[in-house]
């Protein structure tokens, strides 16, 4: 049985992993992908070969050291999807440090004497408890960190994509990476929990092992099957530091002349040519069609009008749906339909938004308008 689970995730990471390497354009979140999912079939491999040829192959190597790659992959992979890398700093590479370093101990000095199985982890008089304590607090430590870290940077990017998009979609919405965050550390958690119940009854009561690598298993199925979804985020470099501050724009270079040509040139344009019928409008479509830097738009639209791109293109296509729900020429449309030929390309997000700015569901202010027009 467990042969066939370890063979089950060779086979899948190895498969995607060469889907994402052989893509005509990769960028650093592909590369990050692939090298965590082959890292994955490497551990399943190992744990294979252990089966078949266990005096050749350390099996400890693959339970307890590989795993501390998984929290700095996931955190680095969502990292480079957020902005765009085009290569991964050297900085970064430091997150592997302590797997590097915990890899050297192991085969210079506990190879063959240090167990990672969760049965007898302390209470096993062979001298290495110390270690083994040290080794379960820096995992336990790692899991969390990066588990945290990354749905940090969720968070953070989530109130950035306001600036970003007029739209939500699965893709941009990034709910899938949350949910795997937020699963990649509650699978742990349980774990955890299992190991001191083993630990502290003194017998290998759950078999940690095997639910570790079921749970493995569905975690490289689903980062495989989004990660093949998603598509890139943004289609220029955005700087980490908008990730982490939410200052902006403190010192302008723009004059208040320039200021206000750019209003007056971003408000004709909306009116003129309503670039916001179109349902995936981003503000770096916007910037192009208005020959103005993404930057100075961002701080025209925070700074002199107070709101992100997001509300200021949704208050259009709201006004462009408020305007056909009361003109005969589109009584033969739906609202949705209305909504849909408007701009907005969720029924979900157009009820939330339009009861957000009206006070009201789009039925009752359509009716409530209608009654009014007659007396």
């Amino acid at each position: 049985m467990e042969e066939s689970i370890y063979s089950i995730g060779l086979v899948q990471s190895i498969f995607v992993a060469f889907v994402f390497l052989t893509k005509k354009e990769k960028q650093t979140a592909d590369w990050i992908l692939s090298s965590w999912l082959l890292v994955i079939g490497f551990r399943m491999l190992v744990l294979i070969m252990k089966n078949e040829h266990g005096d050749f192959f350390d099996a400890q190597f693959s339970i307890g050291l590989i795993p501390l790659t998984f929290g700095p992959f996931l955190y680095l992979y969502t990292k480079s999807l957020m902005l765009n890398l085009k290569k991964l700093p050297f900085i970064d590479y430091l997150h592997f440090l302590p797997f590097a370093f915990l890899t050297l101990m192991y085969f210079i000095f506990f190879q063959d004497k240090l167990a990672f199985e969760s049965g007898y982890l302390i209470f096993r008089n062979d001298g290495y408890t110390a270690a083994r304590i040290i080794y379960g607090l820096i995992f336990v430590f790692s899991v969390f960190y990066y588990s945290i870290l990354t749905l940090y940077v969720i968070n953070r990017y989530r109130k950035v994509k306001y600036d970003r998009f007029s739209y939500f979609s699965s893709n941009n919405m990034l709910n899938w990476l949350y949910f795997l965050s937020a699963f990649f550390m509650a699978m742990y958690i349980v774990f955890t929990i299992m190991a001191l119940y083993n630990i502290f009854a003194g017998i290998k009561f759950f078999e940690i092992e095997y639910f570790s690598d079921l749970s493995l298993i569905l975690l490289t199925f689903s980062v495989s099957y989004f990660g093949i979804k998603q598509n890139y985020l943004f289609q220029t470099h955005i700087e980490e530091k908008v990730l982490k501050s939410t200052k902006k724009y403190k010192n302008s270079s723009l004059s208040e002349e320039i200021k206000a040509d750019y209003i007056n040139k971003i408000m004709e344009f909306m009116s003129s040519e309503k670039p916001h019928l179109n349902p995936e409008l981003t503000i770096q479509d916007l910037s192009k069609q208005l020959n103005i830097t993404r930057h100075h738009l961002t701080e025209i639209l925070n700074n002199e009008l107070g709101k992100n791109f997001f509300n200021f293109i949704n208050e259009y296509r709201v006004a462009e749906v408020k305007k056909r729900l009361l003109d005969n020429k589109f009584t033969h449309l739906t609202i949705v339909a209305i909504a849909f030929d408007s701009g907005f390309n969720s029924k979900s997000t157009f009820n939330s938004i339009f009861k957000q700015q009206t006070g009201k569901p789009p039925s009752k202010w359509r009716s409530e308008k209608l009654k009014t027009s007659e007396l």
